[in-house]
């Protein structure tokens, strides 16, 4: 799920409020479920989420769309197409967070958007790790230490000088601009899975 972090009114001492910019691909909405169950897949519910499966087989993905599930996508309806949202950048935005849904069954926007807050601009790196650490630590309370699941989060704190945003190249944090050349986001990644720690930042 992708949000956008946006600077509240006047006089908030730097409090963010976040803006959903996607949603979950879950089996069990209904046009989810419609297209799956029409190219021969099926939408059961395990006692924790629902899955997709093929037609007299275990459950699987918790999620109705993916990138390489080769035999998903084949026989199970689930899609590797994306919806796609273009929304103008305002002054007010502060912050893109993407994060994959081990934050969002734990953690809910506004509460990540408060921890955003909590470390600024210069410490995304921070942020991002705080954000896994808390799902992580939460995936484990509730599971009773048994599982959690595959989490990552990626935070960019957008330029100040908004018209460095008018053009990106995409292989690099730095937006060129005419009239701010040195304009760049504060980008920090946290990832957890099988219980290692992956982590990066750029600036």
């Amino acid at each position: 799920r992708a949000l956008v972090l946006k600077q509240r009114e006047a006089g908030c001492d730097g409090a963010l409020e976040a803006e959903e910019l996607t949603r979950d691909h879950k089996p069990n909405l209904p046009a989810e479920r419609a297209r799956i169950e029409k190219l021969g897949g099926r939408v059961v519910f395990d006692g924790c989420c629902h899955r997709v499966a093929r037609r007299n087989c275990r459950p699987g993905l918790n999620m109705s769309r993916s990138l390489g599930d080769a035999i998903a996508h084949s026989s199970c309806g689930v899609s590797a197409h994306p919806d796609v949202l273009v929304r103008p950048l305002t002054s007010d935005d502060r912050a893109l967070l993407v994060a994959s849904d081990g934050i969002w069954e734990v953690i809910s926007p506004d509460e990540a958007a408060e921890i955003v807050a909590s470390f600024g601009p210069e410490r995304a790196m921070e942020a991002a790790r705080c954000l896994a650490d808390k799902a992580v630590s939460r995936w484990l309370r509730v599971t009773g230490g048994r599982m959690t699941d595959d989490i990552t989060a990626v935070l960019a704190w957008l330029p100040s000088n908004r018209p460095a945003l008018d053009r990106m190249d995409t292989r690099s944090t730095v937006g060129p601009s005419t009239e701010s050349p040195s304009a760049s986001a504060s980008v920090g990644a946290a990832s957890w899975s099988d219980a290692s720690w992956e982590a990066g930042e750029a600036s």
